[in-house]
């Protein structure tokens, strides 16, 4: 397809234990991951966006000494509508450290008039209700680090960053206290090597099921180690410690299609 990755022997590597995952493995599986979703899911596929790994460092990136901002990155969707989306997948490399971003409802945020909040019905809802609407229809940045960080420093660009998006594509103002943040509840690496493996492992686990990860993830009023023990059935965390010998089969057979039909190597 458009913007093929294509993986050399040094990038499979790191794919054996003990290494770090590179951008090119990570990107190669969100785009494997995506292409399966569209065959298997198509309408969570048609309502998902997924950014490469190099989205984030550019918006943050700072040109002739000046910190990243919306100019950056104002073209990645010059051919895409975030805000006809409701799940937007951001892996993030800081630090030699990967985690995800999950960004949840844009779709809501679409809806939104020019300097709108919602409004109407929303209001005769008890704050119980209100509380635990937060799944269906607002827009939430979920953070999942397998580390376990913090990444308060995160949220205000990523805010920034739609409230610029949707004044540019949409000709919409939303407010930036109308996009909630959370850190989402993941399974943890037991190791120092395994962050890369575990985002690839939490998007294709969200993706698969987001439905049933959602009212989870934002729920505050059941038994705390009830809700992580239903989180942790979903995110399958028995498939994580073979998670890179499936990769690496993936990839192989991906090969091996390609020199069945003839095609170049």
């Amino acid at each position: 397809g458009n913007k093929a990755v294509v993986i050399t022997e040094d990038d499979f590597s790191r794919l054996d234990d003990g290494e770090f995952l590179n951008d090119t493995i990570i990107d190669f599986y969100l785009k494997y991951i995506q292409d399966r979703l569209q065959n298997a899911h198509p309408k969570i596929a048609d309502s998902t966006y997924i950014f490469n790994t190099f989205f984030y460092k550019r918006l943050t990136q700072r040109i002739n000494g000046i910190k990243g901002a919306f100019d950056n990155v104002k073209k990645w969707t010059s051919k895409v509508d975030l805000f006809s989306m409701k799940y937007v997948i951001i892996p993030i490399h800081e630090r030699a450290h990967w985690y995800l971003a999950v960004i949840v409802n844009l779709c809501e945020l679409g809806k939104v008039k020019s300097g709108g909040g919602g409004g109407g019905p929303r209001r005769e809802q008890k704050p119980k209700d209100e509380a635990r609407r937060l799944t269906w229809n607002r827009p939430v940045i979920f953070i999942f680090d397998s580390l376990k960080l913090r990444h308060n420093s995160v949220f205000r660009p990523l805010r920034d960053y739609l409230v610029a998006e949707a004044e540019d594509k949409r000709g919409i103002t939303i407010e930036r206290d109308q996009i909630k943040s959370k850190y989402g509840y993941a399974p943890a690496q037991p190791n120092y090597c395994d962050c890369g493996v575990y985002v690839a492992h939490y998007v294709e686990a969200f993706l698969s099921k987001p439905e049933a990860f959602l009212p989870l993830l934002v729920d505050t009023h059941n038994n705390k180690k009830t809700i992580e023990q239903q989180l942790n059935r979903l995110w399958e965390i028995e498939k994580l410690g073979s998670k890179r010998e499936h990769m690496q089969n993936v990839i192989l057979e991906l090969k091996k299609e390609k020199q069945a039909s003839g095609a170049d190597t």
